[in-house]
């Protein structure tokens, strides 16, 4: 049929076959106008006939606005062959949509919105779920909210005004069936009398279960069914026949990218079978192995998601590898006593294993890569420091890069007169220095003249030359990507590297992230040091006699936050804003000399906001998250987190480490909850108030909020992960660690991957590293 017989057809049948074919003409079909281009889009969307739609396309294509794309009379088959270079699984990766047979201009621009322009983009949007619709059950057998399928006679069928209820049995019971967005011409297909096959999930209501939207058909369906998520502009039906069009596609012969010992060694499908298993599940498929289809724990999910963190992992090793290259700059430790005396407090035991693990990697002549980790206020800043001394007292140079002019002050008002104990010259180099000083710093830079240089994004820059630089450290990594890493180490012959960062992160993420750097971890925290009470708020009445309490703190010279979680008012009622509670407490508090901070001031302003409050001229800072990593002010004892949760569990316990800094002093949390607190914010408080240990806090924050939310959107991007990956769920620190440990079996056996076998992973591994560097680049 041409396409206006089927309109006509579908006008008069409701079958959905026929429907489909319908469909699949207007994806092809030209549309001359708007109004002609929104029908169509209704027509791609409805699942079921619609009389009125055909009507109105008939209308269309009658008066020449729609018109049937010329169907060629002889169409050559689709190849994904190639004179390129492109394996064959590369060249199915990277095909372009339109080469599936169904994908024309508007369904691929649809497709393309939903993040899908490749095959390979194709095969990694997984089915949702899947229906077993192999066995059917007499009604008097099902059960409420288990999927099941039945075969029913209809014994009465009402429909009007856009539903349909009915009644159906097969002599062991009575089943009740309803539509409440029926289609249009449900009625001529639903007929008294009239035999189904339903399927769906019953509810039980007084004696009797209803099936609502159930899905039928006349014939008795023997198959698997895969639902995949709905894309804005594709009909379910007509994406099930891309999908099934796309895996015909699918090379029969190909390099399998995952060596054959890790296949083996996990017993994996391989490539090729792990794909039609997610997708097609054949219809032999045993009861157990669809169960761990459903719950995304069969060896072909696991394959997929294995397969990204695998490939990662050997991205980030063979980085590993590359960097270490002989040649560092050796320490010595004859002056290991002279740089502890500078420090007015001993090390914890925390901070002296940190210490030697990382002096031992700078004994080697071997760059040393690390991440050192640790809980807020654990000692970081002094560990990074003693590694510098070590440095600088061999006659090199060190760079200390971290993300805001205020971090940078603060480590280089710390380390400077660290440094100067030791007869070493220190220079802080950011944006606000004017032409000539920062001329004059560069020149004794390039000259060996300056020791230490602490800084903002400004050291990565070309001017920017040092003498013998032999150390960089940068803090507070997770700002800081990948390319610029590697700028600033440029900078240097073989420097040894040092990463830190206040914000503990989840062993998963730590691998994910930062697999190509070795970890310390700050176990403890110095001693005296006291946590911080912390405690929830909730009633209006009790949050006043908070403030009224910090008030009287105030009063006693003591100093304190309030963090608001918006600049401006929010037309969302019952949100708090920075005016609205600066307007509060200016009203409320006598003794609060109260200032205002955020992100949205020039770096200029911000300064001068915070020095004012470290001098003491205001004691009372109310400020937004701008403050949540590295501000230290050491009598600042007092905190008031508002709508504190609507934060993430990593976020609060980083807001809460900016008080209780000092020994001497008591130290405040409040946490004040929004109006109406959701069940798991209402968790995230209960969790902060009883818990100050940050890498336990962490794990909970990945374990209630899981790693995609955690790494955010761009963030997994960035680091190679995709939706196979999340598929894993709590198992996935196990499969990242056994996929870390085989990506460096396989490096350990053949450093080069130039075997045969490990040429497709070598290709994939170095492609990720590309993207990595180019992403951070463009970032």
């Amino acid at each position: 049929m041409n396409l206006r017989e089927r309109l006509l057809f579908s006008m008069t049948n409701s079958d959905l076959e026929g429907w489909n074919a319908l469909k699949e003409l207007i994806s092809r079909a030209i549309c001359t106008t708007d109004g002609c281009e929104i029908w169509a889009s209704k027509i791609l969307d409805a699942d079921y006939p619609s009389a009125k739609l055909c009507g109105e396309g008939l209308r269309y294509f009658d008066s020449g606005l729609l018109k049937e794309k010329p169907v060629r009379k002889k169409k050559t088959k689709v190849s994904l062959s190639g004179d390129d270079d492109l394996s064959p699984l590369e060249r199915f990766h990277q095909s372009p949509l339109s080469v599936v047979k169904g994908v024309g201009p508007k369904i691929e621009e649809s497709l393309k919105a939903a993040g899908i322009a490749t095959l390979g983009d194709l095969m990694a949007f997984y089915p949702r779920d899947y229906l077993d619709l192999r066995t059917p059950i007499p009604v008097a057998q099902l059960a409420d909210g288990e999927f099941s399928l039945i075969h029913v006679t209809l014994t009465k069928v009402m429909a009007a005004r856009g539903r349909c209820f009915a009644e159906a049995t097969d002599g062991s019971g009575t089943v009740r069936l309803s539509w409440f967005h029926a289609w249009p011409g449900i009625a001529a297909v639903i007929k008294k009398g009239a035999a189904f096959w339903f399927w769906g999930r019953p509810t039980l209501r007084g004696k009797e279960f209803t099936l609502s939207h159930p899905g039928f058909s006349l014939e008795r369906p023997r198959e698997i069914q895969v639902i995949y998520s709905k894309i804005q502009g594709v009909g379910e039906k007509t994406f099930t026949n891309i999908m099934e069009n796309a895996l015909a596609l699918l090379p029969e012969e190909y390099a399998d990218p995952l060596p054959r010992s890790i296949i083996e060694r996990h017993e994996f499908p391989s490539w090729h079978k792990a794909r039609k298993l997610a997708h097609r599940p054949h219809s032999e498929l045993c009861g157990e192995d669809l169960e761990l289809l459903l719950q995304r724990k069969h060896s072909a999910f696991i394959r997929i998601a294995y397969e990204e963190l695998f490939f990662l992992q050997l991205a980030l090793s063979m980085r590993q590898n590359q960097s270490r290259a002989t040649g560092a700059c050796r320490i010595l430790r004859e002056h290991h006593r002279d740089i502890l005396s500078v420090f007015p407090f001993p090390l914890t035991a925390g901070q002296q294993q940190a210490v030697e693990e990382m002096l031992t990697d700078m004994e080697s002549g071997i760059p040393m890569n690390r991440l050192l980790q640790g809980d807020v206020g654990s000692g970081k800043t002094a560990v990074a420091f003693i590694l510098a001394a070590h440095i600088m007292l061999t006659g090199r140079q060190v760079a200390c890069m971290a993300p805001t002019t205020i971090l940078a002050q603060q480590q280089f008002i710390t380390m400077s007169q660290w440094a100067k104990k030791l007869g070493m010259k220190s220079a802080l180099l950011t944006s606000e220095l004017t032409s000539g000083e920062r001329e004059s710093l560069l020149a004794m830079l390039e000259s060996g003249h300056i020791n230490l240089l602490v800084g903002t994004h400004a050291l990565i820059q070309d001017r920017v030359r040092f003498d013998d630089l032999g150390l960089v450290i940068i803090d507070e990594q997770h700002r800081f990507g990948v390319a610029q890493r590697a700028r600033l180490r440029e900078k240097g012959d073989l420097p040894h590297l040092v990463v830190m960062t206040a914000t503990p992160i989840p062993r998963t993420l730590a691998l994910t992230a930062y697999g190509d750097l070795d970890q310390s971890i700050i176990h403890g925290m110095p001693p005296g040091r006291t946590p911080p009470f912390t405690s929830i708020c909730s009633k209006q009445p009790e949050k006043k006699k908070v403030i009224s309490r910090l008030d009287t703190f105030l009063s006693q010279g003591e100093k304190g936050f309030v963090v608001v979680p918006l600049i401006d008012k929010s037309e969302e009622t019952g949100r708090t804003d920075l005016e609205t509670v600066l307007e509060y407490l200016h009203e409320n508090m006598k003794e609060a000399r109260i200032a205002a901070l955020h992100g949205r001031m020039d770096s200029t302003r911000k300064d001068e906001i915070i020095q004012d409050f470290r001098l003491g001229k205001t004691n009372l800072l109310v400020t937004t998250t701008v403050i949540e990593v590295g501000m230290d002010i050491p009598d600042a004892s007092n905190m008031i987190i508002m709508e504190a949760d609507r934060f993430g569990l990593a976020q609060l316990h980083q807001l809460r480490g900016r008080v209780g800094r000092r020994a001497d002093l008591t130290a405040r949390c409040t946490l004040f909850t929004s109006r109406r607190p959701s069940p798991e914010g209402k968790e995230r408080l209960e969790l902060l108030a009883n818990n100050h240990d940050g890498f336990m806090l962490a794990e909970e924050d990945l374990r209630m909020r899981g790693p995609g939310e955690m790494i955010g959107t761009r963030q997994s991007g960035d680091l190679g992960l995709k939706s196979g990956s999340m598929l894993l769920g709590r198992a996935l620190l196990a499969w990242l660690l056994k996929a870390r440990a085989d990506a460096r079996t396989i490096l350990d056996e053949d450093p080069g991957l130039s075997r045969p076998e490990h040429e497709p992973a070598k290709k994939i591994a170095m492609a990720i590293n590309q993207d990595l560097l180019i992403g951070e680049a463009a970032g």
